[in-house]
């Protein structure tokens, strides 16, 4: 009988689940932690492990995105014994800021939609070339914000399963370069609040990177998921980031100078950070310009 009770509440789960009912499906769960917990840890580490990324989910309002979905499951998997259990070599606070990674991405890309479709309503009279352009930075912006999805569920997924292939694992940066992340100048601008928390993420991960106790026994099963090759380039990825978002506020604060506009430049001064690979005199050249100006 308890089994069969296990196998309809699991049932019941991925139901819920396929519906992107959270509510419903969380309170599914906690009935079948109480039962088995080692498979209600199963099914969260897949979730979590698959950056909810699953084939026909019904998305709903209350669930709208497979990082949402990813960040609701680990919040619920970081509450279990032994939550990163054969899976990930890293903890669960390690587990859950590669969560909120995804999550922040995720919502800088809806806010740059949102801000795209604003701008259209407002453009009606524009001429096709302009419309052109702006549709096709839009294009470029999004290909890169995919690109940061992939690399952050690149870094969530679990790194003590062994790949078939025998080869070693790239990164989810491949190919990303500081070109590339500036085209997002625009969504920094828009979204410097999202980016800040971002790149605050980002200075967190990089800092776990070196607390991960790894054993003997997992070592290999590590360095052919994630190998030393791929982390170097997430790493050199996830640094570039936090400078490219640097340079865009900097580069933003000395254009306003030189307009005159010292009170947008000072808002600006919130969102700089020593530590993120800008050359601290760039920093205090601006500074100067806002002490003198004002």
């Amino acid at each position: 009988m308890g089994q069969t009770n296990t196998d309809l509440l699991s049932t019941l789960a991925a139901n819920h689940l396929f519906l992107a009912q959270f509510e419903p499906f969380r309170a599914t769960l906690r009935t079948l932690r109480a039962q088995n917990p080692d498979i209600a840890r199963s099914i969260l580490q897949t979730i979590v492990s698959k950056g909810g990324r699953f084939e026909s989910v019904l998305w709903s309002g209350s669930c709208a995105s497979p990082a949402l979905l990813t960040f609701m499951c680990t919040l619920e998997l970081v509450q279990l014994n032994d939550a990163t259990l054969h899976l990930w070599s890293f903890d669960k606070e390690s587990l859950k800021l590669r969560a909120e990674f995804l999550l922040y991405v995720e919502l800088i890309r809806v806010r740059v939609l949102e801000n795209s479709r604003r701008n259209a309503e407002l453009d009606d009279d524009e001429g096709d070339y302009d419309q052109g352009v702006k549709n096709e930075g839009l294009e470029k912006c999004l290909r890169v914000l995919e690109r940061l999805s992939g690399l952050g569920l690149s870094r969530i997924k679990g790194n003590l399963i062994v790949e078939d292939d025998g080869g070693e694992a790239d990164g989810g940066g491949e190919g990303l370069g500081e070109e590339e992340i500036m085209c997002l100048r625009s969504a920094i601008l828009d979204s410097a609040d999202v980016f800040d928390v971002l790149c605050s993420n980002i200075k967190q991960q990089v800092g776990w990177m070196g607390n991960e106790e790894v054993g003997e026994e997992t070592s290999m099963a590590i360095m052919v998921r994630s190998g030393g090759r791929g982390r170097e380039l997430e790493d050199k990825v996830m640094k570039m980031i936090q400078k490219c978002v640097q340079i865009v506020h900097l580069d933003d604060m000395k254009e306003r100078l030189e307009k005159g506009d010292v009170d947008g430049a000072v808002l600006r001064l919130r969102f700089f950070h020593l530590s993120y690979g800008v050359e601290e005199h760039e920093y205090r050249y601006v500074h100067e310009d806002c002490l003198v100006l004002n």
